[in-house]
């Protein structure tokens, strides 16, 4: 398997266990996201997994709601844990195909190939798990993520691709996210 699809799915893994860590009390409380609590980031992260899953299926990437905006809780359930978990799987499901890492996505951003595209999810995953850390006061800076045996710190996402331009100011976080 590529590198970038095991890399992606530690990053995804260690978001899980940031969100098995959420207690329903911790939903309204906020995140260094100025925008969103606890339950918005949550529900950004399940509906980005399920976004990414539509890209590797030739869907086309649709952007989330606007700043700001509240994304629909239909997306978590009863259990933010389980819908993550499930839509975590779902999208490592997605990309097991290695001929995608080649394919060519049209997202947003522009046209890349899959490679770069997954790469972009999984600064997204680990920007976030950043903030969800830092909510939960366990951020450090080096987020506890791996692709073998050497620790995944947010520069080394960043190097990895010209996404890294998508990591915000000030770190992972920056207070705005999208």
């Amino acid at each position: 398997m590529e590198d970038i699809v095991r890399l992606h799915e530690r990053a995804l893994d260690e978001a899980a266990r940031l969100v098995d860590g959420v207690t329903p009390a911790q939903m309204g409380l906020p995140t260094p996201c100025s925008e969103w609590d606890v339950r918005a980031l949550l529900t950004h992260l399940v509906g980005g997994n399920l976004r990414w899953v539509s890209v590797a299926q030739g869907r086309p990437l649709q952007r989330p709601p606007a700043q700001g905006a509240r994304p629909s809780p239909e997306l978590l359930g009863d259990d933010p844990a389980t819908a993550y978990r499930r839509s975590a799987a779902a999208l490592t499901e997605a990309w097991q195909d290695p001929s995608l890492l080649h394919q060519q996505f049209d997202i947003p951003f522009g046209i890349m190939p899959g490679r770069a595209a997954l790469t972009l999810h999984v600064v997204e995953t680990v920007t976030h798990g950043w903030d969800l850390a830092k909510q939960q006061g366990r951020a450090r800076r080096s987020i506890p993520m791996s692709c073998g045996r050497r620790p995944l710190h947010p520069g080394d996402v960043a190097a990895l691709t010209p996404a890294r331009q998508s990591l915000r100011r000030g770190g992972p976080g920056g207070g705005r996210c999208t």
